[in-house]
């Protein structure tokens, strides 16, 4: 053993006096230097450089794996006055010299295959979220092009609107391209300052070149940069530095437009010109007051969308016939209603001489005809509505809003499969837009595909995690399906995102009011009659609030609506708060007032096509006939009302709260085991409305039932330890 270890010792030793001898240490010494230099430049100049991410990969990789070709170099050759020579024999035998390289050759080996499995597993293993997992790079078409929002390089940084304003310009210009595929604004403006690679944003957005720059603005002088870059490789196809007076800014943005499209027209087959549009302005400061309007419109907030109203009035006011701009201020207001504090009626009063102007100026904008669509929806003229925002869409497939608002019709509808066509066909082109996916995450969970729908929601939070509306969507679905505690917890979020937001307070008072907090639901209710009185969704929550109280005298003082709603036709708020009292008289046993109040307001509901609401309504009425001893009325009412949840049914739709209906319904027949089997259902899939039983009429016949008692006690044992656990949280 002492022989060995000796040899040993001697072959180390002469291996390091061999080394130095040979100057090995030194010269890869000064290659360790010299790399790592290299490699520092690189990191800190690569992305201004606009250099691939994957020639930076390079670059590493092959500065690492010269290590042992620097060893071998020095080791074999030796620089002398007269040249390169190789080296004499040293002071390692012919054995020594084999082992010391076999063990160089199985560390290189080694090492590169280390690396090999590390950066293809990276690769490999970047792949989008589930959110676009159905797009990877592979199945974007040759045709497709994103647009991202052009870098502001100006000394004050305050310019970035300029460079937003002609990205989009510059999209919509390529959107008339006929055979081209462009990404959405809402989905590549969305990636800004997220520092992904070009192939990530290949993946994310599914198309194949992506459009990126940067714009600096000196005084009227602006200078923009534009390169289109190759997905698959990050190759630069184009780059191009333009420099013009701003004043020149229309023909800069044209100018730019046509060089990318001249590039792309000559690998695509039977691709057109760009073509004309109408309702364009000559004005700057109403082009650029447009663009900044749109960018606060998309946001959705109610500070954000005042400020988009500012911003579209000012655009009008530099030119007066700017048809999108009197499109963009229409629908400003009346997005208001949903997402701010302004009545329906106030809302469609201020859109309507907007919208026929917009028509007047522009009768072929979809952006004009979406807008209609949308008045006519609030309107409760769903089929005017559809028409419409078809319209929209013909004019211009890629106007995401009108595909949004129409999915929104079909959906109140309950025409699930036309919803999932009009989303799925939205979502090509705008693979991020958060409106889209929380549209068809909620059309996914109602078809009963719960973890597929709330996983795209989930993954689509991971990219925007400031948004509210994904929180406060995410938490209604929690809801739906008995996830109390996380219903609370994404209720908080879109809380703490917009503490005054309507919406985010009425999530997060619903899901209060479900779990048995009855204390926090007032505060936020008081809080939403305080910020926002007026807004759509303010008035059903206020009634839930009450009636989870039993506040029954004040429910009725706040149901109090004209006296003249038997002489003309109710809007749809009256519709809404006169079956709310058909139900209140039912409760005092007022009969024949409630039948007359649901007789009221029945063809409307019919019109409306809404099989969710009609089957709810009709089962009130049979409600009222039963008490009123009309039995062959009654049976036919609830074969009506049953026909209504059928047609529900037959669309996909599974959801806890269509179980709930189907057991009122049968309760009311005398089908007690089926209205048993149903509510077991409803409850076993989350329905979690324990007070809204307890007012119930229609389930008047099951309460004694031991089975009901129990299923009662699961539901509310549920919410109890709801309850119990968010107390915790917050103590």
């Amino acid at each position: 053993m002492q022989k060995t270890s000796n040899n040993k010792r001697s072959f180390i030793g002469a291996v390091l006096e061999e080394l130095n001898q040979r100057r090995v240490l030194r010269t890869l010494g000064a290659y360790a230097v010299a790399a790592f230099v290299v490699l520092q430049i690189l990191d800190a100049t690569g992305d201004a450089l606009l250099i691939p991410q994957w020639a930076q990969t390079l670059v590493a990789s092959l500065a690492i794996l010269g290590f042992p070709v620097v060893f071998l170099l020095v080791w074999l050759l030796q620089v002398t006055p007269d040249g390169v020579r190789l080296q004499r024999d040293g002071l390692l035998s012919r054995g020594q010299t084999t082992v010391l390289f076999s063990l160089m050759l199985s560390l290189t080996v080694v090492m590169g295959y280390g690396m090999f499995n590390y950066y293809s597993a990276e690769f490999e293993s970047d792949t989008p979220p589930a959110v676009v997992a159905e797009s990877p790079v592979g199945s974007a078409a040759d045709a497709s092009i994103a647009v991202l929002p052009f870098a502001d390089m100006s000394p004050g940084q305050d310019q970035a609107f300029i460079g937003d304003g002609i990205a989009e310009e510059i999209l919509n210009l390529l959107a008339q391209v006929d055979g081209l595929k462009v990404a959405a604004r809402t989905s590549s403006f969305s990636l800004r300052d997220q520092n992904h690679d070009i192939q990530t944003i290949g993946r994310l957005l599914n198309v194949s070149k992506v459009l990126e720059g940067s714009v600096r603005r000196d005084g009227n002088q602006i200078r923009l940069t534009a390169q289109l870059i190759n997905v698959a490789d990050g190759f630069h196809i184009w780059s191009k530095t333009y420099d013009q007076q701003l004043t020149n800014i229309f023909k800069l943005q044209d100018e730019i437009a046509e060089s990318i499209t001249n590039e792309l027209v000559a690998s695509i087959d039977g691709a057109g010109k760009i073509l004309p549009r109408f309702g364009r302005t000559n004005s700057l400061a109403a082009w650029e007051a447009y663009q900044s309007a749109r960018m606060h419109w998309w946001r959705r907030t109610p500070d954000e969308l005042q400020q988009a109203v500012k911003l579209f009035e000012k655009a009008i006011s530099e030119d007066e016939n700017y048809a999108a701009a009197y499109a963009g201020l229409a629908d400003s207001w009346l997005l208001l209603n949903s997402y701010g504090n302004v009545s329906t009626e106030d809302a469609l009063e201020r859109a309507q001489g907007l919208i026929e102007k917009a028509i007047e100026l522009d009768p072929m904008s979809a952006e004009v005809f979406a807008t209609l669509g949308l008045a006519r929806w609030r309107l409760g003229d769903l089929e005017a509505a559809e028409s419409a925002l078809r319209r929209a869409i013909k004019l211009d497939g890629n106007y995401i809003p009108a595909q949004l608002w129409l999915s929104g019709i079909l959906g109140a509808q309950l025409r699930v499969h036309e919803v999932r066509q009009v989303l799925e066909t939205a979502l090509q082109i705008d693979p991020l837009n958060e409106l889209l996916i929380v549209n068809y995450s909620g059309v996914l969970i109602n078809s009963g595909e719960f973890d597929a729908g709330i996983n795209k929601s989930l993954e689509l939070a991971k990219i925007k995690p400031g948004s509210a509306n994904l929180m406060r969507s995410i938490s209604g679905w929690m809801l739906e399906v008995g996830r109390l505690v996380d219903a609370w917890d994404y209720a908080q979020k879109a809380l703490l995102l917009g503490p005054d937001e309507p919406l985010n307070l009425v999530t997060a008072a619903q899901v209060s009011i479900n779990v048995g907090n009855l204390e926090e639901s007032r505060l936020l209710v008081e809080k939403l009659n305080l910020v926002a009185p007026d807004n759509a969704a303010s008035h059903g929550m206020t009634m839930l609030q009450m009636l989870a109280a039993g506040q029954l005298e004040q429910l009725d003082e706040w149901l109090i609506i004209p006296g003249d709603i038997y002489n003309r036709e109710l809007s749809m708020d009256e519709v809404f708060k006169v079956t709310r009292q058909a139900w209140g008289d039912l409760l005092r046993n007022n009969n024949q007032q409630a039948l007359d109040k649901i007789n009221l307001v029945m063809a409307q509901l019919e019109a409306q096509n809404s099989d969710g609401t009609l089957a709810e309504v009709l089962s009130l009425k049979a409600a009222a006939q039963d008490r009123l001893n009309m039995p062959e009325e009654m049976l036919l009412t609830l074969s009506q009302a049953r026909a209504a949840v059928a047609r529900i049914h037959a669309t996909g739709i599974e959801a806890a709260g269509l179980h709930y209906q189907l057991a009122s319904i049968e309760a009311l027949s005398g089908n007690t085991e089926l209205a048993l089997g149903e509510f077991q259902l409803a409850v076993e899939q989350g329905f979690s409305m324990a007070f809204i039983i307890r007012y119930d009429m229609r389930f008047d016949s099951l309460r004694n039932l031991p089975r009901f008692i129990a299923l009662m006690q699961t539901m509310e044992q549920r919410n109890k330890a709801a309850r119990e656990e968010i107390s915790a949280r917050n103590a």
